[in-house]
């Protein structure tokens, strides 16, 4: 995709722009040359929000859209009858819409026309929610899940390019398929021509998104179900699964956010729309580190099957069609890091299939990790012959959240956290006292430093197991600690392919506890003192014992 940025040199920063076709200085107005490019490389372009109840500022604001006015008699700003409008930058058209909020989204350059020919009075513009109740004509089998109004009302609107229409249905229908159609008027003529094919919506955040080239009236439709009314999208259908060759797959809804986690060869498929964030951890060629990324689709055009994305740390744009690919340097060293694969287009939700190029091929990993039973810890009570001490569980209330505060958390499942202080949830946590399994926790906050506990990632941290949603922001604060240490104990810098100076590496970061060995404690806090000459006295201190006694 290629972006091109103009600059225009104007008395006072303005220039009069003529639109007056020869008419004369009646027809100049004071337009500002749009779009602004937001940044010095110009990747982002100028856009601008309005409320559909002051669309005429539009005109007026310095040129988000610039009027073609027909003849004198048509200058008037109480009129405003043209023959076009020219879109100069983004336009987002935001309003109410049920208990959420649709949107029309016109992109720079598009130009509005009159269908068939003619003029029209821009003032009439309208965007607005339309009342279910007022709507007729529709085939039958069809309910009608959300409607809008965009365009003028009774006639219609033709763009020269896709514009993109978001109708809020509910959240009720998340995941649901609907059909879209329009019409000049509310009674009848509904069609589904000029809407992008397949001219469907998957309901995603309660949202329906889709795009168009004509106006006025949309309609947001599922299929009622042999017995009768749908009662709000029986009778609409579920989108299918993903098709790539990911090992893992995730959903991250319009405008969401998701985490992808630690990419490795096998890949991941992300299902994702326009606006969604996906962030992820990749092996980087450089360094060997996991660095922390991310990548947003920002452009998506359903009509020929393309979309383009916006991947960083360091932005890179790309744009691909369905079924192609691209291999990306993440660390600017010359060698590809990651690839993502255009996968699949159904309706609006793409699927991306994103794999790691440096990671080594997974290999089947032995843990007992999956003896974890947080969400059944009534019967691992019972089955350790445990009784539950209200007394007990509201002092470990206090303390957890004391913790809590002390780094800056405020805790997801708190009955869940007392009852691993208190009791432990696993055979691992059982292992350990209830001040251990604290200090498991402390460590945790302070080094993961998340709101909601991974708790598979505890039980990692409690048998010797490097965590796998890890905080690379922390990691590289605590560099300045850790690599004096290990330099101190291996002689050199980490050499992250080695198993053991990783995993010694990842003790110190993360303060990994092994299966209780007394001997090998024992021997680690010898070494310590003959280091350092003194006894531990911090959760930093003793990670180094673990490492100096269980990992070198």
């Amino acid at each position: 995709m290629v972006i091109m940025c103009f600059f225009f040199q104007a008395e006072d920063g303005i220039r009069d722009l003529v639109r007056s076709r020869g008419l004369g200085d009646v027809y100049k107005r004071q337009i500002y040359y749009r779009p602004y490019c937001l940044d010095d490389g110009c990747v982002a372009l100028s856009s601008v929000s309005v409320d559909p109840s002051n669309l005429s500022t539009l005109f007026d604001n310095g040129g988000s859209i610039t009027p073609i006015l027909t003849g004198p008699d048509d200058a008037d700003p109480a009129t405003y009858l043209v023959d076009q409008l020219q879109v100069n930058e983004d336009v987002n058209i935001s309003f109410p819409s049920g208990s959420g909020t649709s949107t029309v989204t016109l992109p720079a350059g598009t130009v509005i026309t009159k269908t068939g020919g003619g003029t029209f009075d821009a003032n009439d513009l309208t965007a607005t929610e339309t009342a279910l109740s007022s709507l007729s004509g529709f085939p039958t089998g069809q309910v009608v899940e959300g409607a809008i109004e965009w365009g003028l009302p009774d006639l219609g609107l033709t763009f020269s390019q896709p514009i993109t229409v978001t109708i809020f249905v509910g959240t009720d229908l998340n995941g649901r398929t609907l059909s879209l159609v329009r019409s000049n008027s509310m009674t009848g003529g509904w069609t589904n021509d000029g809407i992008v094919p397949p001219a469907q919506c998957v309901v995603s955040a309660g949202l329906c998104t889709f795009q168009t080239t004509k106006a006025s009236y949309f309609a947001a439709n599922s299929r009622a179900s042999s017995g009768g009314s749908s009662g709000g999208g029986g009778g609409s259908y579920s989108a299918p699964g993903a098709v790539g060759d990911g090992a893992l797959t995730v959903s991250i809804s319009l405008g969401g956010t998701g985490n992808l986690g630690r990419l490795g060869a096998k890949g991941v498929n992300v299902l994702h729309y326009i606006n969604s964030l996906a962030n992820f951890e990749a092996q980087e060629s450089k360094s060997g580190l996991y660095g922390q990324h991310s990548f947003k689709v920002t452009d998506l055009d359903l009509l020929n099957k393309k979309y383009t994305f916006t991947i960083q740390s360091d932005p890179q744009i790309f744009t691909l069609g369905l079924n192609e690919s691209v291999q990306v340097d993440l660390d600017g060293d010359g060698v590809k890091d990651v690839s993502l694969k255009f996968t699949n287009l159904y309706v609006n939700r793409i699927e991306t299939t994103i794999k790691s190029l440096t990671a080594a091929a997974e290999t089947p990993e032995v843990s007992t990790i999956g003896q974890t039973v947080v969400t059944l810890v009534a019967d691992f009570l019972a089955a350790n012959n445990i009784v539950r001490d209200s007394a007990l569980e509201s002092e470990v209330l206090a303390q957890v959240q004391a913790d809590a505060k002390e780094f800056n958390l405020v805790l997801e499942g708190m009955s869940a956290i007392v009852d691993y202080v208190t009791y432990g949830n696993s055979v691992a946590s059982l292992k350990f006292g209830r001040g251990e399994r604290r200090a498991i926790l402390r460590d945790y906050m302070e080094t993961v430093n998340r709101n909601n506990i991974v708790w598979e990632d505890m039980e990692r941290l409690a048998v010797g197991q490097i965590p796998k949603v890890r905080n690379l922001e922390k990691e590289r604060a605590n560099v300045s600690r850790a690599l004096p240490v290990f330099r101190k104990i291996f002689g050199h810098d980490p050499n992250f392919q080695n198993e053991t100076e990783n995993l010694a590496w990842n003790t110190l970061m993360y303060r990994i506890r092994f299966t209780r060995d007394l001997g090998k404690e024992g021997s680690g806090l010898a070494l310590y003192r003959k280091l350092y000459g003194r006894y531990p006295n911090t959760p930093f201190g003793w990670s180094v014992v673990r490492v100096l006694g269980y990992v070198k």
